[in-house]
């Protein structure tokens, strides 16, 4: 049922995604069949700490089609990801 919801109209639906903080990373194909495009597009814009990677002229095993270029910034998101947590435990103790 849920996956048959992807892609309707959020409205409410997707209004608990703006309290997730934790940085996420979105990989999608702009040619996903599996999980649409509009899917991911959700996420990113209704999650404060999303990023989007779409790979153009990709399916659903996007990272597979663009495997370097996905290991690069997969590795640069986890990096910064490492210094925004690292930041906000540091505020936390002052």
């Amino acid at each position: 049922a849920a996956v048959g919801e992807w892609g309707s109209q959020p409205g409410k639906r997707f209004a608990y995604l703006k309290n997730i903080k934790q940085p996420t990373l979105v990989v999608s194909g702009n040619h996903d069949v599996i999980v649409y495009t509009v899917n991911s597009l959700y996420l990113v814009q209704n999650m404060p700490n999303a990023k989007l990677i779409l790979y153009p002229d990709a399916n659903h095993g996007s990272w597979y089609e663009y495997h370097e270029d996905f290991v690069f910034e997969t590795n640069r998101f986890l990096n910064q990801s490492d210094r925004i947590a690292t930041v906000t435990t540091s505020a936390a103790a002052d």
